[in-house]
């Protein structure tokens, strides 16, 4: 059976033979979203084939943040066999968009608000059956830089003393970045993936998407997740303020909190590297070669921590700025 006849089916099941469908967006997944009108409702369709993806940790781990007061999308039908949800739609105000005709007070006021759900989500204990974020998958991906930027970088694989050096530089690092309590780890907490609900208060006012990844690890990851952002520039007077507004909070010792947002946001900005090309040569998907210049830039300032300085050392002799072109993208 096709894939659209599958579709076709599934809305049928929910009621919605004779309904609207538009194209919301295609994500760095293998998902593809759909709005969902009729006779004044509107919902969203998640087609997520399974072949390539799976709803159930969406399912689970939206239940979860909405037992405990976080806006995830209600999940109106479901078809796991064939990967097809229907959730609630959260509108069009989407933070990114809202954050291109902001003035600085406003972009003050949306991130925030974002500070403030990050920090309502974490007084929570993460769910018993949720992974662990441990240091083997943040090795593993660090790997990616390895496995794709590398060889598209420099048309020939990595060295045996260059790998042990970086394995070795990777793990010192990271071994120290679990040291504190866990929580729930969206691992995709930024503005593109945060929605500004206008008929409600609190935490509730946004919505949170694309969470199906979510771990269990360090609380500082979200965080750098939203302030380290690929997708946009955030001000460095702004990130000052939110990290403060973070700290206040959550009562970490500023040496220690500083120390691993710089460790977490090199490794997220090495892997995202890694993702990126991968996304490119893979999946076609070459309009994210344009973040890379970028996410560069963030790894460089991360690795100005003196604690990092190994890592500093390695990518220098290794990924000078004169030697981050991808061949053959045009981009960089």
């Amino acid at each position: 059976m096709s894939r659209a006849k599958e579709q076709k089916e599934f809305l049928q099941s929910q009621g919605l033979t004779q309904s609207n469908q538009t194209i919301l967006a295609a994500d760095a997944s293998f998902r593809t979203y759909y709005r969902i009108q009729k006779d004044g409702k509107s919902w969203v369709l998640m087609d997520a084939p399974p072949a390539k993806e799976s709803t159930q940790e969406f399912i689970a781990i939206a239940k979860y943040l909405r037992g405990i007061g976080i806006n995830a999308p209600q999940i109106f039908g479901e078809d796991a066999e064939n990967g097809f949800l229907l959730i609630e739609d959260f509108g069009d105000q989407k933070f990114s968009t809202i954050l291109e005709i902001s003035n600085h007070e406003e972009e003050h006021r949306l991130y925030g608000a974002a500070i403030s759900l990050l920090l309502a989500l974490q007084n929570s204990s993460p769910p018993s059956w949720l992974p662990r974020y441990t240091t083997e998958i943040l090795m593993e991906e660090v790997g990616l830089f390895i496995n794709w930027f590398w060889p598209m970088a420099k048309l020939s694989p990595i060295t045996t003393s260059a790998l042990k050096e970086y394995r070795e530089a990777w793990k010192n690092v990271l071994a120290t970045t679990d040291t504190l309590g866990n929580v729930v780890v969206l691992r995709d907490f930024h503005v593109d993936n945060l929605m500004w609900i206008t008929n409600r208060t609190g935490p509730k006012q946004i919505g949170i998407l694309d969470f199906q990844d979510a771990l269990s690890g360090s609380p500082i990851y979200d965080l750098v997740s939203l302030l380290e952002d690929v997708r946009r520039d955030v001000r460095k007077d702004l990130v000052h303020d939110l990290k403060n507004q973070y700290l206040a909070s959550c009562k970490l010792a500023p040496d220690e909190f500083e120390y691993v947002y710089a460790a977490l946001s090199a490794q997220r900005n090495t892997k995202i590297l890694g993702i990126f090309t991968r996304l490119w040569r893979r999946d076609g998907k070459s309009q994210y070669l344009e973040l890379l210049p970028r996410t560069w830039r963030l790894l460089d300032h991360s690795l100005k921590n003196p604690a990092l300085s190994t890592l500093q050392k390695w990518f220098g002799e290794h990924f000078p700025q004169s030697t981050r072109a991808l061949r053959h993208s045009g981009t960089l």
